[in-house]
């Protein structure tokens, strides 16, 4: 019994701190469309960031386009859609079928290998992202605003302490009704 109520303390405490990693770790999300007005295929990309550092700068190139520096996103994508990646400057807003999983970096310049534009990933996405091993970076693209993203619900200051409680509190009920089955009682 003794190694049951152990473990569901140590189970307890990692999913605190899982908990309390989430919370901290905030997710702004930016529009991406052409830097050039008027625009060629006028299509846009959701862009979410962690990196507080990364998120100053995007929120830089917002106020101050080009000026800012560094106006080319790299970033990760995958084939498949998030729910969140879409074509904000389309009426409708449709929903890509790829999505970004995280900010490279910033740059003034990339490889023409990972160019293009978010239609060109939507009109072959498999075949867009094996070629540039799932990178984008379009030349002519840049943050051009900050949107409101799907925020999870915020997480008051006594969710994580509560969560604990509850989840060493579950395991002593189980320990506690694991001992009486084992007793007979």
């Amino acid at each position: 019994m003794r190694v049951s109520r152990d473990l569901l303390l140590v189970a307890a405490l990692f999913a605190s701190s899982t908990l309390a990693e989430r919370a901290s770790a905030e997710t702004v999300y930016f529009l991406m469309s052409e830097i050039t007005q008027p625009c060629s295929t006028c299509d846009s990309y959701v862009l979410p960031i962690s990196d507080p550092a990364a998120i100053d700068h995007a929120r830089d190139l917002v106020a101050n386009g080009l000026a800012a520096g560094s106006a080319i996103a790299l970033a990760n994508v995958e084939a498949g859609g998030d729910g969140i990646n879409r074509n904000v400057l389309a009426a409708g807003e449709p929903l890509w079928s790829w999505h970004v999983t995280s900010l490279v970096d910033f740059a003034d310049l990339a490889i023409e290998l990972c160019d293009g534009t978010p239609s060109m990933v939507e009109a072959d996405p498999a075949g867009f992202l094996a070629n540039t091993n799932g990178i984008i970076c379009f030349w002519g693209y840049t943050v051009t605003a900050e949107l409101p993203g799907p925020h999870p619900l915020p997480l008051g200051p006594f969710v994580v302490p509560l969560a604990t409680l509850a989840m060493v509190l579950a395991g002593l009920a189980f320990a506690r009704r694991s001992k009486h089955a084992s007793s007979g009682a």
